[in-house]
């Protein structure tokens, strides 16, 4: 099958559709992939919405194969069908809820230029389709033209201007004298087109039971009638002129619209206080806040600042007297260290010396020695540098600094 676009171009509809379906494909998977999903195609289960006299599934299965849906992965729904669960499972329950006596629902498909109209019935959680009929000529794209033929003049096709209300239609400046030379139409109510509400072309002035002009109104009942419906359907009921209950409905309309004016002026005074008065309050709290926030981060800021200064001072004075200190043992222990050395090689050496005389008072030498080096070494040992100390003077400074920031 070969599909034509509007700018005449033709290509086979197996590749529309293919390229449909794949683009569908490729959109849902990126949105996932932005949103940190990674879903693969064998982990979803895909439905494609058809309308209800599509027939060409197969070639629709086989396009969402090609763009990478697997076929024990695809649903295919009618159209009337989605809308039912849509509905059912989205709209609040009070507006769409299931009675208890097995209910049927209409299903109303306006389309461009047909209309689908399917009857469901609901029973034991199953869906069962009673009646299904499509119209055409009767969707959305046709109701522009329809409401244009209502607004050019009946006679000649020029744009109108009146509004005839007993004849449906329009005339121009000119045809407009034609009609009101006809006797029948003295009393008819001939309007500015530019006044009439467009709601009013689709109004109905004919009794659609007997098919003649409303001429009374039926008071119990609250409809407009025909001559017959007085002897047949409203026999017996109190009825009146039209004129009078339109003169009713006016004077309500107009109270109405006093109402409205009333509420009108307390919405727009209370929407002036709300941008005038209430809006500037708001921002210049919001701004007072926010500099008095901006003040203290300011304050603490160069408080933390100035601390900061003063103690990296005392401690690299600190630094540098340590570092003075610890060099300072450091070559202390490094003599005491080579010295300590040098008794205990000497010690080793005298072991070998067999003569006990000179072995006796070598060893009396190196013993006065050893013994004015272990003194030493134990004095060393007890000293503390003074960055161990030191750790309880950070712990403070910190305390300090916290209490800055409160």
């Amino acid at each position: 099958m070969i599909i034509k676009d509007v700018t005449g171009k033709i290509l086979p509809a197996v590749d529309v559709l293919k390229l449909a379906v794949k683009y569908l494909v490729n959109h849902l998977i990126t949105t996932l992939e932005k949103q940190g999903r990674d879903i693969r195609h064998d982990e979803m289960n895909w439905v494609l919405t058809v309308p209800d006299s599509f027939t060409a599934t197969d070639i629709l299965k086989l396009s969402a194969e090609w763009a990478g849906i697997q076929p024990d992965h695809l649903v295919l729904v009618p159209e009337s069908v989605s809308a039912f669960v849509y509905c059912q499972t989205t709209l609040p329950q009070a507006s769409f809820a299931f009675s208890h006596v097995k209910p049927e629902y209409m299903v109303v498909d306006i389309g461009g230029i047909a209309a689908d109209i399917t009857v469901f019935k609901y029973d034991n959680y199953q869906l069962i389709q009673r009646f299904h009929t499509t119209g055409t000529d009767c969707g959305g794209r046709l109701m522009k033209s329809a409401q244009t033929s209502i607004t050019k003049c009946i006679f000649c096709d020029n744009p109108g201007i009146y509004h005839c209300t007993e004849c449906k239609s329009a005339f121009c400046q000119h045809c407009r004298i034609k009609h009101d030379k006809l006797p029948i139409r003295k009393t008819h109510s001939v309007t500015d087109l530019k006044e009439i509400d467009p709601s009013a072309f689709s109004s109905n002035a004919m009794c659609l039971s007997h098919k003649s002009e409303f001429i009374y109104f039926c008071t119990r009942c609250h409809v407009l009638i025909c001559g017959r419906c007085v002897t047949t359907e409203h026999k017996g009921h109190d009825i009146t002129d039209i004129k009078t209950v339109a003169d009713g409905y006016r004077r309500t309309a107009e109270n109405n619209i006093s109402e409205l004016k009333v509420a009108v002026t307390k919405l727009s005074n209370a929407v002036g206080q709300m941008t005038e008065i209430d809006k500037p309050i708001i921002k210049r709290t919001s701004e007072s806040k926010m500099a008095e926030i901006n003040a203290a981060v300011n304050k603490i800021t160069k408080a933390v600042s100035f601390t900061q200064e003063n103690k990296l001072d005392e401690e690299q004075s600190q630094f540098d007297m340590e570092m003075e200190e610890f060099q300072y043992d450091l070559n202390n222990k490094e003599r005491i260290y080579k010295h300590q050395k040098n008794i205990c090689e000497s010690l080793v050496r005298l072991m070998h010396v067999s003569h006990d005389i000179t072995f006796i008072t070598s060893y009396e030498t190196l013993k006065e020695i050893f013994m004015t080096l272990v003194i030493t070494l134990h004095q060393e040992e007890k000293k503390k540098y003074t960055s161990l100390i030191r750790r309880g003077m950070f712990r403070k400074l910190l305390m300090q600094l916290c209490l800055i920031l409160k």
